[in-house]
């Protein structure tokens, strides 16, 4: 006659529980970023979304795209458009998922030689003067970048058709390529700290009626942005290198001409002697040898 008394307890949460807990695609492999009752997925640039087969767990009892069943693994959709899924619970209520389908960027990289007869370099005038003395000859195959014997500052201009980017491009990473060719006197990153690069939408100074010679202005004319990157003293077989920061990219010419101006953080080192470097520039016969810029962009819509 003795008795246990039992307790029973119905847990409505697993009877009303209707949640995607996980979505991604197999082909091309791509997986879902479930925030609240929206559902992303980045599938790679050119990917055919006309037909995409999504594989998911839920805890509803079924799963359904407007009168379609869903089958994890199996039923495609097509994700032109957003799509909406259905959950249904075990008490039949439901709630709604909303899939957004979006392609990751398209990154084209277009690499461009500096033009030559636009390259060049300039000599300060004098020691401390910070203006430029004469014009440097664009018709050498080499640019100097340092100080002369005098203590007077070299600085180089590099000239790039950037417009041969697309009108629609937005820049993503702009690398500054450079050869060596020799040193004079003293490697002057040892005394002169590192090359900073300014950068121009356009010319730095419009000389229209002298083509031979870089104006002697462009050595101390604006910029549009100073210090837009640095070269540092860590070449590779004799190359030299630079990432532009982002924030140069607006000043990237899209329609015209873009000019970088070259010059060592410190002007001179007060020792009258000759302490620079000579770059290949835009004249050198071998094409290879030229400097470049290679720039990564992908399309505006």
């Amino acid at each position: 006659a003795s008795t246990k008394v039992y307790t029973v307890t119905v847990l409505i949460s697993s009877v009303t529980a209707k949640d995607i807990t996980a979505f991604s695609f197999t082909t091309p492999a791509a997986t879902g970023v479930i925030t609240g009752t929206n559902i992303a997925v980045t599938v790679p640039f050119g990917t055919n979304v006309t037909a995409l087969v999504a594989s998911f767990t839920t805890t509803g009892t079924s799963v359904q795209v407007g009168a379609t069943a869903q089958v994890s693994g199996t039923t495609p959709n097509n994700f032109t458009s957003p799509v909406t899924y259905t959950v249904t619970a075990a008490d039949a209520s439901t709630k709604v998922y909303i899939v957004r389908v979006t392609f990751a960027r398209g990154i084209v990289s277009l690499k461009l030689r500096s033009t030559g007869y636009r390259d060049g370099w300039v000599p300060e005038s004098s020691e401390n003067s910070n203006v430029g003395g004469s014009g440097g000859n664009t018709d050498s195959d080499l640019i100097r970048v340092g100080d002369d014997s005098g203590d007077r500052q070299n600085r180089a201009i590099l000239h790039f058709p950037t417009y041969y980017l697309p009108d629609n491009a937005v820049i993503t990473r702009v690398l500054l390529m450079i050869q060596q060719d020799n040193i004079v006197g003293t490697n002057p990153f040892t005394t002169l700290g590192n090359i900073s690069i300014d950068i121009k939408k356009g010319l730095f100074y419009n000389n229209r009626f002298n083509f031979t010679l870089l104006p002697k202005e462009s050595f101390e004319a604006p910029a549009d942005m100073y210090a837009a990157g640095t070269i540092q003293n860590n070449p590779t077989s004799s190359w030299y290198w630079a990432l532009l920061d982002n924030s140069a990219f607006q000043h990237i010419n899209l329609i015209g001409i873009t000019q970088l101006r070259l010059g060592f953080q410190l002007d001179d080192n007060d020792n009258l002697s000759n302490n620079y470097i000579n770059f290949i520039s835009g004249d050198h016969v071998q094409q290879n040898k030229r400097p470049y810029l290679r720039i990564d962009y992908y399309l505006r819509y």
